[in-house]
């Protein structure tokens, strides 16, 4: 097994008082810092760079907590989202010239890069504190969830292909300039089509892990989940992929060209999805909608001005969780994050998806510094999983290899980003992995372990 990878050697006697004691003081130290930084942060709320400097401590005490004990694909990992919240307050300001919103101002930026700043503090904190423990999935049918996610992954393409047919939206029927202002639909049809993404967002990336043939059938999968433009969903799995191969292999440093290669083809693409191509090159606005591509310290800084204070009590965080259809239950869809968000900011619901606010800045409008500081270390524990489960894996079996990295992707990438925006997307995923799991459940193992345990 490979070298960070495999689980750690058994500490020598000694160590674990010395662990016991080293616990004892990070669960006294954590709460006192954070009580102290969001202090700090309270006192010098009005101005732009306290709260700017207080931020990046905070990032750096984050990757301070998380680096001496993590594996490189979980540091690797925290090192992308503290870059990710300090690139995204140094565009939020120049990037909100290219939306319809403007600019709120460099202070409640400022206050939003702290927010997320802090609740990323918080998660490296759960995740030094976590504990470890060993991976043992049951034993699959590797062969078979290979074919049936092969022929899920034809159908998957094939029903986007049909559907973007009849609504004579395939880009050689519309004006591909344009696919920015008009990849969305609404409906039945909406539905329909996020059911196809959510299968071929599940099925595809593993294709990539076999044959020609099942690679072959991934790119058909993957020209289909490129139809509705949604870049999110096509990321995901271009780094769920490159994350199989990086765990399988034992080497990161292409996953580190292959983030900064997505992040610069997101950005590009900003000028695709504005309907900048058409028109002549304004360098400014170019920059502007470039900077977009990380929008959620700015979106969360429009939220801060835009509720004046007001806290939702965790009604976008139970909405995910409630087994209730939003097309039969209005309170579902009314109490949304994509539905709050989009009604704050003047535009139709069914026009965009939302704004991406991060974990932490959901967190903070619903309860405040005390709900980034609960739901982020419980988000910091989850990440303690994550890593454990990445030492532990087999990596001469591609499926757990890919359910492990897909756990990843959904707590490291959906939910960071989008908060309970995901849950619909994490929620598709979840079932549809259950009945592919269960139709390959390796019968025959089971079948041996039963005539074992009789005789």
């Amino acid at each position: 097994m490979s070298s960070w990878v495999r689980a750690r050697v058994p500490a020598a006697i000694g160590v674990p008082l010395t662990s016991q004691l080293g616990d004892r003081i990070r669960l006294l130290a954590y709460p006192l810092i954070s009580v102290i930084v969001v202090l700090l942060g309270s006192l010098s709320s009005d101005e732009v760079t306290p709260l700017v400097v207080l931020g990046f401590f905070c990032l750096a005490l984050s990757l301070v907590a998380v680096w001496p004990n993590s594996t490189p694909l979980v540091r690797l990992t925290f090192a992308a989202l503290v870059s990710h919240a300090a690139i995204g307050w140094i565009t939020a300001e120049p990037s909100a010239s290219a939306t319809w919103v403007g600019s709120v101002g460099p202070q409640l930026y400022a206050s939003a890069f702290f927010v997320v700043s802090f609740g990323l503090m918080v998660a490296g904190f759960g995740f030094s504190i976590g504990r470890e423990w060993n991976l043992k999935l049951p034993l699959f049918d590797e062969e078979r969830f290979r074919r049936i996610c092969g022929r899920l992954a034809l159908f998957g393409a094939v029903g986007m292909f049909v559907v973007y047919y009849r609504l004579d939206a395939l880009p050689w029927q519309i004006d591909i300039l344009r696919i920015g202002s008009t990849r969305y639909v609404t409906g039945t049809t909406e539905w329909v089509i996020n059911r196809f993404m959510d299968l071929l967002t599940i099925t595809v990336p593993i294709l990539f892990l076999f044959g020609k043939r099942e690679k072959l059938y991934g790119i058909i999968g993957l020209a289909g989940l490129l139809l509705p433009f949604r870049r999110a969903n096509i990321m995901a799995v271009f780094l769920l992929v490159v994350i199989c191969w990086s765990i399988r292999r034992n080497r990161f440093k292409p996953l580190i060209a292959c983030i900064a290669l997505a992040v610069v083809l997101y950005a590009s693409s900003q000028l695709f999805y504005f309907g900048m191509l058409g028109k002549p090159l304004d360098s400014h606005e170019s920059i502007a909608a470039m900077g977009s591509a990380l929008p959620e310290v700015r979106d969360l800084g429009w939220m801060f001005q835009l509720t004046h204070g007001d806290r939702w009590w965790g009604t976008t965080l139970v909405q995910p969780v409630l087994p209730l259809p939003s097309f039969l239950i209005p309170w579902v869809q009314e109490h949304s994050l994509r539905t709050i968000s989009t009604n704050l900011i003047g535009i139709d619901r069914e026009s965009t998806g939302g704004l991406r606010l991060t974990l932490a800045g959901e967190s903070f409008l619903n309860f405040g510094f005390l709900g980034v500081f609960v739901i982020c270390f419980v988000w910091g524990l989850a990440m303690r999983w994550i890593d454990s489960a990445i030492r532990t894996v087999s990596t001469e079996s591609r499926l757990d290899v890919y359910l492990v990295s897909l756990a990843l992707s959904w707590i490291a990438f959906w939910i960071y980003l989008a908060g309970s925006q995901a849950s619909g997307i994490i929620k598709a995923g979840i079932i549809i992995c259950a009945i592919l799991l269960f139709i390959s459940r390796n019968r025959r193992s089971t079948t041996s372990s039963a005539d074992r345990a009789s005789t």
